[in-house]
C-alpha cells in the first residue's frame, strides 16, 4: 500500500458527509436540551424581595446569599419562599459574603449568610 491510499482512507474515515460515520446514541435535540436545563438563578430567586440582599454563591444544589434578618424572615422562612430547603444560616465575617459562626436555619441574627438547598 503506498502512502498515497493511507491518505485517501483516513480522508473517508473523516468525511463528515459518510451517514455510516459515527454512531447513533439515540439522544434527540430535546433530549438534550431537558439534561441541560438549568435551575432559575439565585438572583432571580432572591433578588427583590430579600432585605439587603447581596449575592454571594450559586452552585447547582445551592443558593448562598446575604442579608439582613433581624428586618424581616429567618433564612428558613426565606427559603420556603423561594421553594428551596434551608441548609443553614451563618454569621458573616468581615465581609458579606465571609462566613463566621454557623447558627441554624431559624436564627434571627442582625444580618448574615443564608445557605438554601435547590
Amino acid at each position: 500500500m503506498d502512502a498515497t491510499a493511507v491518505d485517501a482512507t483516513a480522508v473517508d474515515a473523516a468525511d463528515p458527509s459518510d451517514a455510516s460515520a459515527g454512531s447513533d446514541t439515540g439522544t434527540t435535540a430535546d433530549d438534550a436540551a431537558t439534561d441541560t436545563a438549568m435551575p432559575p438563578s439565585c438572583d432571580s430567586l432572591f433578588s427583590g424581595f430579600v432585605p439587603g440582599y447581596v449575592f454571594c454563591d450559586e452552585r447547582e444544589d445551592a443558593c448562598e446569599f446575604y442579608t439582613y434578618t433581624d428586618r424581616g424572615p429567618n433564612c428558613r422562612e426565606l427559603c420556603d419562599m423561594a421553594g428551596l430547603t434551608c441548609v443553614t444560616s451563618w454569621s458573616e465575617g468581615s465581609s458579606e459574603c465571609e462566613r463566621s459562626s454557623d447558627y441554624g436555619c431559624e436564627h434571627r441574627h442582625t444580618d448574615g449568610i443564608c445557605i438554601c438547598a435547590r
